[in-house]
């Protein structure tokens, strides 16, 4: 819904101003609530706008009635302040605010009236301004707080001041919608900044497929881009996906490339692994290399295809153990994004080798300073809890809404005066309209900032009561068992490396290294796996199956030491290098039995010096491998006549 602001909302037409209703209301009719059900089925109430931090100006709030109703009324009521995140939070979730200091309201307008008063005359507003809807046909009501009767909570009571607007049709009320203004204290001009940082991930679906094909799921891509792009002053710290940067070039998709590049510049990239990964799954099968590698090809594929520099950040999975995070600092990790839930540690658990227990703690710390996470050698690692409660209180339809309560928290959140405080929220799913009213929000606020999340690491650390900085030690969880999919990979590896050592690492190989990489996706299933390393197995064989030993017959000798002539075929368009391995019962090979033999493409004769230990009929084995002798080319079975006497 297009909504204007307060400084442009219009005074005349269908519009009804309760600011005289403030004065006129003593006594109240009493109202009951209507079930939930009944709630959603009926007209509702949105915020169009309102006055956030409480100045000389009358205090407004404008609400937007989505549908027309008959026999309604707007009942308004106002409580003290509260003064802590927490109870903003729970007055936003419906708990009871600490008592009332004002209650007003009035009936609305009817519509049918209105209508009627409306087909009688053609003529527009003495003023000449359009009525007050907007595009939706949405009629707004201007809210006027009476300094008279809360004049002393606005002016002289510092903290969040709750104010609940309830629509009452027939006497039941059908919706409700609660608000706070912030009244700040004017005395106190000493008050340290909370500085807030915000994560998204662009995320779409594997696009590199089993049989070497690319498919950019390029309506999901389109639908992240135009998130991103509504956001350019946004500091964000983006997760990207690089995997699907490689299948933009791979499909020489370069408008799409570029359009990411432009609306990633200026924003931070996290450092991230090619494709999603379970580090700590991998890790526990003994895949750390794998994870390494993952990670070397997504921070490359970061910094070549936006020619972008790579922060070393990483955001730590539900199951990541303090391991896991020795495993992402020898990836390059100097500093970690943890889920709330994970906050948590026992000292009594931790093990000797993190030395100092006394500086973890036992109770989730608080998640608006930063914290360290220590690997499993002890060492910290910085960290900052990202803050979901925020996140929910931005997840909400009605934008205008969700954009003050959150601005009131983080208002709250300085008020508390307790150090500079530093909060971190993944916005992924949030409406970005939601997000740019909080920024304009903010920018009226002296002691709040967006900045870049690796700023926020600067910010004052959280601290136990003995003042050393707060550790948290991640303890093992459960995490999906990958022994089967490892096993799967590694077998695959081992072919791949077999190939790559007889055709060189060119572009037969990396192709298949792609799938194989894509293959560790941490939404596939083991038989998604399967799929993967088999179509690279498949390849493989396919690709290998016409280099062979060709059949030349009985081969007949007529000196006892002599020159045994083969022919090797390479169907391959390029190179490849063999090994070839010779025996029999009645013969030597004076120069060895193992030849290592670089065959081009097409037939390729190769002599093998042999002595027979006696005239008469001989058998060669020869067998026909790659050089590390994994994978079996050919083999087949020569014989042999000498003459010699």
């Amino acid at each position: 819904m297009t909504r204007p602001r307060l400084s442009t909302l219009t005074r005349g037409g269908r519009a009804a101003t309760l600011a005289a209703l403030t004065l006129a209301a003593a006594v109240l009719p009493p109202m009951t609530t209507a079930d939930p059900a009944g709630a959603q089925a009926g007209p509702t109430l949105e915020l169009v706008d309102q006055t956030w931090i409480v100045g000389d100006d009358p205090v407004v709030i404008v609400v937007a009635l989505d549908e027309p109703v008959d026999k309604a009324r707007l009942e308004i009521r106002v409580d003290i302040p509260v003064t802590s995140r927490d109870e903003v939070r729970a007055v936003h979730q419906g708990a009871a605010p600490g008592g009332r200091v004002a209650r007003f309201g009035g009936p609305l307008p009817s519509f049918a009236d209105a209508d009627d008063e409306r087909a009688a005359s053609d003529e527009q507003p003495e003023d000449d301004e359009p009525e007050d809807e907007d595009a939706e046909g949405a009629t707004h009501y201007r809210i006027e707080i009476p300094d008279e009767e809360v004049g002393e909570f606005l002016r002289g009571s510092p903290g969040a001041l709750p104010v609940t607007v309830d629509l009452a049709v027939e006497g039941q009320v059908v919706d409700t919608l609660v608000t706070h203004v912030v009244v700040p204290d004017d005395a106190d001009t000493d008050l340290e900044p909370v500085r807030l940082g915000a994560t998204d991930s662009l995320a779409t679906e594997l696009a590199h497929r089993p049989d070497q094909t690319v498919v950019v799921p390029t309506t999901e891509l389109d639908d992240e881009l135009d998130r991103l792009e509504a956001l350019p002053e946004l500091p964000l710290a983006l997760h990207l996906r690089p995997e699907t940067l490689s299948a933009l070039q791979a499909t020489r998709d370069l408008d799409r490339l570029d359009r990411l590049g432009d609306a990633a510049a200026g924003k931070e990239l996290l450092l991230q692994p090619w494709v999603p990964l379970d580090e700590e799954g991998w890790r526990r099968t003994g895949e750390s290399q794998r994870v390494l590698d993952q990670y070397v090809r997504g921070r490359d594929a970061l910094a070549a295809l936006l020619d972008a520099d790579v922060e070393p950040l990483v955001r730590l999975d539900d199951d990541a153990t303090s391991a896991t995070v020795g495993l992402l600092r020898s990836a390059g990790a100097g500093g970690a994004l943890v889920e709330p839930d994970r906050a948590t540690t026992d000292a009594a658990s931790l093990d000797t080798a993190a030395a100092d227990t006394t500086s973890f703690v036992s109770t989730a710390p608080d998640t608006t300073r930063p914290v360290e996470v220590v690997d499993d050698n002890g060492t910290p690692l910085p960290a900052l809890v990202l803050d979901h409660d925020l996140a929910d209180t931005l997840d909400d339809p009605d934008i205008e809404l969700a954009a003050h309560r959150a601005a009131t928290e983080l208002a709250v959140l300085v008020a508390e005066q307790e150090g500079e405080r530093a909060v971190v929220v993944d916005i992924e799913g949030i409406d970005p309209a939601a997000l740019t009213l909080l920024t304009e929000l903010i920018d009226d606020h002296d002691h709040l900032a967006f900045v870049a999340v690796s700023a926020l690491f600067d910010s004052d650390p959280a601290r136990t009561p003995d003042g050393a900085p707060v550790r948290i030690r991640l303890d093992p969880t459960p995490t999906p068992d990958l022994d089967n999919d490892a096993q799967l990979l590694r077998a695959g590896d081992q072919d791949l490396a077999a190939y790559a050592a007889m055709v060189g690492e060119d572009v037969l190989v990396a192709p298949l290294r792609t799938v194989l990489d894509a293959a560790a996706d941490e939404s596939l299933t083991t038989d998604d796996r399967r799929r993967y390393t088999d179509a690279v197995t498949d390849r493989i064989d396919r690709d290998t199956d016409d280099i062979v030993l060709v059949d030349t017959g009985r081969v007949t000798l007529a000196t006892r030491t002599a020159d045994l002539p083969l022919t090797l075929h390479n169907g391959q368009p390029v190179p490849v290098t063999v090994r070839l391995l010779l025996r029999a019962e009645k013969l030597v090979f004076p120069d060895g039995d193992t030849l290592t033999v670089e065959l081009e493409p097409g037939e390729n004769p190769v002599d093998v010096r042999v002595e027979a230990r006696a005239s008469g009929d001989a058998r060669i084995t020869a067998t026909l491998t790659s050089p590390d002798d994994h994978l079996l080319l050919d083999d087949a079975a020569i014989p042999i006549r000498y003459t010699a006497l």
